[in-house]
C-alpha cells in the first residue's frame, strides 16, 4: 500500500535551453574552426567540451525520471510498533522502462527533513561536510529542493530530492511523528 507516490518531472526549462545552447554551440566551433581561428585544435577543443556539458546535461537532468514513494513497510515486527516503523522511504529511477530502487530506508530513521532554498542552501552545505550525500533531482539549476537526512547502521547521510509540496508535507509529518 502506497501512502505517497509520485513521479516528479519538472518543465526543465533552463536544462533545455543551455543543453541546446551548447549543443549548437559546440559544433559551430567544430564547422568553423579551420576558417576562422589561427589555433583550429584550440577551438575543436572547447567545441569537445561544450558537446559533453551539452550530454550531461541531457543525460543527469533531461532523461532522467525518479519515483518517490511513502508505502507500508514489509518489516515491522508487531502491532505495537510506531507509526512510523510502519512505513519506508523509497527512491525509483526509471531505466529501460523498468523502476529499479536506488534508495530505500524506513521512516523510523529519518532525522531531518528540510527545504533547502537559495536563503539556507549555503548553510545546509556546511551542516553536512561528514555526510554521505546522494542526489536525486532532475531540475537542472533547481532552486527548490527537499533535502533527507537520515542515520542507518550508524552512518549518517543526506539525501537531496526534487521539490515538491506534497512530498514535503508527508515527510515533515512522518518527522515529527518519529520525535
Amino acid at each position: 500500500m502506497y501512502l505517497y507516490k509520485k513521479t516528479i518531472q519538472p518543465k526543465n526549462r533552463a536544462g533545455k535551453i543551455t543543453a541546446l545552447l551548447c549543443l549548437l554551440c559546440g559544433g559551430a566551433t567544430f564547422v568553423l574552426a579551420n576558417r576562422f581561428f589561427p589555433y583550429p585544435a584550440v577551438a575543436q577543443s572547447i567545441g569537445v567540451i561544450l558537446l559533453c556539458v551539452s550530454v550531461y546535461i541531457a543525460t543527469a537532468y533531461l532523461l532522467r525520471e525518479y519515483t518517490f514513494s511513502v508505502t507500508q513497510s514489509n518489516n515491522f515486527s508487531d502491532e505495537d510498533s510506531s507509526f512510523s516503523e510502519k512505513f519506508d522511504f523509497i527512491i525509483f529511477e526509471k531505466k529501460n522502462n523498468r523502476d529499479i530502487k536506488v534508495c530505500h530506508f524506513g521512516i523510523k530513521d529519518l532525522t531531518l527533513v528540510r527545504e533547502v532554498n537559495p536563503k539556507n542552501k549555503k548553510e545546509i552545505s556546511t551542516q553536512r561536510k561528514n555526510m554521505k550525500r546522494y542526489t536525486y533531482n532532475t531540475e537542472f539549476a533547481a532552486s527548490r529542493m527537499i533535502e533527507v537526512q537520515a542515520s542507518l547502521d550508524d552512518e549518517n547521510f543526506s539525501i537531496l530530492v526534487s521539490y515538491d509540496e506534497e512530498l514535503l508535507r508527508v515527510l515533515q509529518d512522518f518527522f515529527r511523528e518519529n520525535g
